[in-house]
């Protein structure tokens, strides 16, 4: 809620240098502490008693609303709003004026908002702001020298919002989101985050595979496809034994690609005890120098993949 000085004669409001539209609907009723009348840049509606005010782009601008008596307080009906500060482009810093007033970012491209520090004036112990995103453009709050939650930034998807208090160090808060997943989530399962196709498309990116005397280990909960880079003798994925570990998850298919050097004709040693070839049997790897072979598991059981091969590529 913005502040209202309250004297004995008159109530003034002032509001920060940008472009924006404030409505303030003051309490209504006709007993002590009235409205009666109202000069400079706003304009009060009697019936409503709705005081609006417009201020063009970097002109600072106030009023000055009197009344018939000593103090808004006394009156007996109404509770002072103020409806939320709508930002439509960016960057955005942060205003003191905000304090307890929504603001709300509405774009399809991405805002930057900077939060002052909350050592300065206007930021300090005790102040709170409300955030919210309602488009799909990003809304990324920059913490400047301060952090919130310990985090010097926090990205805002559409109708994700976040609210936060000054101690006058920091700031602390809370996120009013479901959580977005990343790769990691989507390998290992998840009950808490949105899966978004960017995410879904990451899980998907091959994890490369390492050889430790000649043995490899491909790491399910790493990722669910692998590249093994076969070597010659004397190096470390030279026929190597392929091993798997983490949690098969039934019905996802896995695909490995083993590709061979430049001089060819390295072949695996062994695949992991769960790779089942079928009628086919273990296969023999392509033998041309830098050909690549496919071979692409189906999870029948959280033991068992059913595993083919397609070579020559």
């Amino acid at each position: 809620m913005r502040k209202l000085l309250v004297s004995a004669l008159a109530l003034t409001l002032a509001l920060p240098p940008i472009a924006r539209a404030d409505l303030l609907i003051l309490p209504g009723g006709t007993g002590t502490g009235s409205l009666s009348s109202m000069t400079g840049d706003c304009t009060w509606n009697s019936t409503t008693n709705a005081i609006t005010c417009t201020a063009s782009s970097g002109v600072p601008f106030g009023a000055l609303a009197f009344l018939n008596s000593v103090n808004l307080a006394t009156q007996s009906t109404g509770t002072p709003q103020v409806v939320p500060n709508h930002v439509t482009s960016g960057p955005y810093p942060l205003q003191p004026s905000d304090k307890g007033v929504p603001v709300v970012f509405d774009s399809t491209s991405p805002i930057a908002v900077s939060v002052s520090a909350a050592t300065t004036t206007g930021f300090g112990s005790g102040s709170s702001f409300y955030l919210m995103n309602a488009n799909t453009g990003l809304v990324t709050v920059t913490f400047t020298t301060s952090t919130f939650n310990s985090q010097s930034s926090i990205t805002l998807h559409k109708n994700e919002s976040i609210s936060f208090a000054s101690d006058g160090a920091n700031y602390f808060g809370g996120v009013f989101a479901v959580p977005y997943a990343v790769g990691t989530d989507i390998w290992g399962g998840t009950s808490i985050a949105a899966v978004t196709p960017a995410a879904l498309a990451s899980s998907a990116v091959p994890q490369t595979l390492s050889c430790s005397g000649n043995a490899a280990t491909w790491a399910l909960g790493s990722g669910y496809n692998a590249i093994l880079n076969l070597t010659g003798s004397g190096s470390g994925c030279y026929g190597p034994a392929i091993t798997i570990s983490g949690t098969i998850l039934q019905g996802i298919t896995y695909t490995m690609w083993l590709v061979q050097p430049a001089a060819g004709s390295i072949l695996v040693t062994s695949y992991p005890s769960q790779f089942d070839w079928g009628a086919a049997g273990s296969p023999t790897l392509s033998t041309v120098g830098n050909s690549v072979d496919m071979v692409t598991c189906a999870a029948y059981s959280t033991s068992k993949l059913h595993c083919t091969i397609n070579k020559g590529f």
